[in-house]
């Protein structure tokens, strides 16, 4: 369990960087309509391309909230109330003394669903995966358990995405974006895929912490609902670690819906495993290249040296 979590943590902590790296790239959100509200937000918005030094989550709130006094379409309205819900949980420039503003992220979470509950786009799955990350109550019992809960409900919407209905209910970019390009939908259908992986983990590492009774619950309800899933089985291996019995009726083929062909099971563990032995390999391929780089580098800085040295003589 524990090798999954961290294998879970690098998909993220590599899920992050790409995703950052879509946001500067506008494609997250667009001023398509060159507004000056909207183009000073995205300066001081370190998502929006801000150079670091200059984000600041205070000017980029104040200049959202003024360019939303002008914008009615609602998936724009998503996308930068998207923004705001980033700029308070994970988007912060601690050099400049900001911390995360939970309660305010989970407002602004809130409000892209609000104004796009149906369509589907980074917006809305991150808007939906951490208001379920982001609850909190007094106690970190109820709140571990309420965490849990959200997972599973996120997990269940995850894996009712398949190309089609991500096409289908695409929300657009900017009001001539009527369907997905490529990269827009492989780029979805990998965040969906990398998700379930994550949540699954999550999911079943919050249950551990839960009371006996809970956890049976939990345990029983996951097998029922998702059978022949990654989640499903870790659901059993847990089950049977720790002595639960399990209701026979958990076992039966109930399940809620059935994973979409056009999206793969997420992993098991044995192929995560298998995926990330095969990324270290990789890795240390490249960080054989890269050494030898460096260490030819130095070699010829060296010889230069010397080489000057030996001309001033």
């Amino acid at each position: 369990m524990k090798k999954l979590r961290i294998i879970a943590g690098f998909l993220l902590f590599f899920l992050s960087i790409s995703v950052h790296k879509v946001n500067a790239g506008s494609l997250s959100l667009c001023n398509y309509d060159n507004h000056p509200a909207l183009a000073k937000a995205l300066e001081y918005d370190f998502e929006g391309g801000a150079d670091y030094e200059k984000a600041d989550h205070l000017l980029a709130e104040k200049y959202y909230l003024e360019y939303l006094e002008d914008v009615n379409e609602s998936f724009q309205r998503a996308r930068v109330y998207d923004h705001l819900g980033a700029i308070f949980a994970t988007a912060i420039n601690p050099k400049k003394g900001e911390k995360p503003d939970l309660d305010k992220a989970r407002y602004y979470f809130k409000k892209v669903l609000e104004n796009e509950p149906e369509r589907i786009d980074y917006a809305t799955i991150r808007a939906r995966t951490m208001l379920a990350s982001l609850k909190s109550t007094t106690t970190l019992k109820s709140t571990t358990k309420e965490r849990v809960k959200a997972r599973i409900e996120v997990y269940k919407w995850l894996l009712s995405l398949d190309g089609n209905k991500i096409r289908k209910l695409w929300l657009p970019l900017r009001p001539d974006n009527k369907e997905p390009t490529k990269l827009q939908m492989d780029g979805t259908k990998s965040l969906v895929k990398a998700l379930k992986i994550c949540e699954s983990t999550n999911i079943i590492s919050g249950t551990k912490h839960l009371d006996r009774s809970d956890k049976e619950a939990f345990l029983s309800e996951v097998v029922r609902r998702f059978p022949n899933t990654n989640l499903g089985e870790m659901a059993v291996e847990l089950a049977q670690k720790e002595n639960i019995d399990l209701p026979e009726d958990s076992f039966e083929q109930m399940s809620e819906l059935k994973e979409p062909k056009e999206i793969p099971l997420a992993a098991s563990k044995q192929s995560v495993m298998q995926e990330m032995d095969r990324t270290v390999t990789i890795w240390k391929k490249a960080s054989f290249y890269i050494i030898a780089f460096v260490a030819t580098i130095i070699i010829f800085l060296v010889f230069w040296a010397v080489r000057g040295k030996a001309t001033e003589k």
